[in-house]
């Protein structure tokens, strides 16, 4: 099947690189990094020497064509050829960026989702950097605070495309602000841009216009209920895909969900659901490219609500649990983001492997969730970009937003990745064949997992013209998910039936 788009949906590539890098031996420069492409009909994987270590506050951004164009660590932006911007040094000035970006740290850590880089509406080859900087205070004790969201401008156009700061720390909110949780959503228009942040300890949600003549406000909304210091800075702010709901979610604070006016930049109709929290507070949040299903995670579990339905409460179904698999630490579930691939992507901190939900679309377990679905070649840490939906449209009445995330793969055809991979019989009893849309795929690797993720058998098999056969005699009745490894990455997964 082929789908066919618009020149407009193919141009807003900005998400199709994903870098993630952390110097454990201080090496600075010469930081191994792993890398995402999204640019081609399958994630391909590698490794990068970086100039950058991607610490806490890290943002990404690809040009309209899906090339690297920049990336920052808070303390500095590096360009496509992993060396200084000009005029690239020196962000969120002051005293934590001499004790973290000038010491032994080598990273800027206002919190994950703490820098935000979007395309100016105004021209093709311009970039806004949002970036939140923090305070050391030591009354009445020693703590760590938000204390001003900064805007700097880059010119791709300068420097034959590597790009240079024209504008850099400028202050535009002035406030003690929420720890991370920085994002944004295309205005109605499908032009500008709404931008988010929360006052702290507070249910005070700023937000700012930017238009084709700059940043407006901040403008200030009261709704909803506050956050709490245990809260801050473990969770995760998202807009759905098509742009009308928000949530902003922590384990311990648990889900804050409302419904979002892309004219007027208003939020309404407050819901809270509450979250059995455990004993590590870190989770993310993400809707599924359709903008119904919302996933939430805790450490050990995955989560999927129903916002179409009046119980969105009611409507939780468990999609994974934690399969106690370790890479180097253990494998958590944290952070979410929506891929270009129409995938979503759960990080876990500390570790060298991404999850993946693989059909965020569909109900419950049908969406396909498997662990430690990608190997990275280094670990991460903290260093999980965030991206808004930069494809989104203008809001036409009566008309469906288009697709959110389809992978394009050439000028007017994007091929969708559930064909890459088919079993069959299915349902089956004793034996599959397992066929892949690559021909040249010889020996390697495929994994079975059960409904609620967890790796229930392991083997190499050798395929013969992209084909290869698999017992499953040992499986129990039930529903199992099987992927394989290509050489570019692992294949989407494929849901299969094993009958008694």
């Amino acid at each position: 099947m082929l789908f066919i788009f618009s020149a407009k949906l193919i141009a807003q590539k900005h998400d199709y690189i994903w870098l993630f890098g952390y110097d454990y031996n201080d090496t600075i420069p010469g930081i191994e990094g792993s890398f995402l492409d999204f640019n081609e009909s399958t994630v391909i994987t590698g490794s990068r020497n970086l100039l950058l270590s991607l610490f806490g506050s890290v943002a990404i951004m690809s040009s309209a064509t899906g090339d690297l164009a920049f990336y920052t660590n808070g303390c500095q932006i590096a360009n496509a050829n992993h060396g200084l911007m000009e005029n690239g040094n020196n962000l969120n000035p002051g005293q934590v960026h001499s004790a973290q970006c000038d010491g032994s740290l080598g990273g800027y850590t206002a919190g994950r989702q703490s820098v935000l880089a979007l395309p100016s509406p105004s021209s093709s080859n311009q970039y806004y950097l949002l970036h939140l900087g923090i305070i050391y205070v030591t009354n009445p004790v020693f703590d760590v605070l938000t204390n001003v969201l900064y805007v700097t401008e880059i010119d791709m156009n300068a420097n034959e495309g590597l790009g240079r700061v024209i504008i850099k720390n400028e202050p535009v909110i002035e406030d003690t602000l929420n720890f991370g949780e920085l994002t944004a959503v295309k205005h109605a228009n499908g032009e500008s841009w709404w931008i988010f942040t929360r006052e702290y300890l507070s249910n005070k949600h700023y937000h700012l216009l930017l238009d084709e003549t700059g940043l407006h406000g901040p403008f200030l909304q009261t709704i909803g209920d506050s956050s709490t210091r245990l809260g801050q800075g473990s969770g995760q702010a998202n807009f759905s895909p098509d742009g009308s709901k928000y949530v902003n979610y922590s384990p311990i604070d648990g889900i804050h969900l409302y419904d979002f006016d892309r004219s007027t930049g208003l939020l309404s109709n407050f819901q809270y659901i509450p979250i059995e929290n455990d004993d590590y507070p870190v989770g993310g949040a993400a809707f599924s490219p359709n903008s119904r299903y919302l996933y939430i995670t805790t450490s050990e579990t995955m989560m999927q609500f129903d916002t179409e339905v009046e119980d969105i409460a009611g409507s939780v179904q468990v999609v994974a649990e934690y399969d106690g698999y370790v890479s180097p630490f253990e494998t958590w579930f944290e952070r979410l983001q929506l891929g270009p691939d129409c995938r979503m992507y759960c990080y876990c901190n500390s570790c060298d492997v991404i999850h993946v939900i693989h059909y965020p679309d569909e109900p419950g377990l049908a969406c396909g969730v498997e662990q430690h679905a990608i190997q990275l070649p280094y670990p991460m840490f903290r260093s999980m970009p965030h991206f808004p939906n930069y494809r989104l449209g203008p809001l036409v009445e009566g008309e469906t937003p288009a697709p959110p995330c389809e992978l394009v793969v050439g000028v007017e055809e994007a091929l969708p990745l559930w064909e890459a991979l088919n079993i069959y019989p299915n349902p089956a009893r004793d034996r599959v064949s397992v066929e892949t849309g690559e021909p040249g795929l010889h020996r390697t690797s495929v994994r079975i997992y059960d409904a609620l993720g967890k790796l229930v058998k392991q083997d190499m098999l050798e395929f013969n013209g992209g084909v290869a056969g698999m017992a499953i005699s040992g499986l129990s009745a039930g529903i199992y998910f099987l992927s394989v490894q290509s050489e570019r990455g692992p294949l989407p997964l494929q849901k299969f039936v094993v009958l008694e």
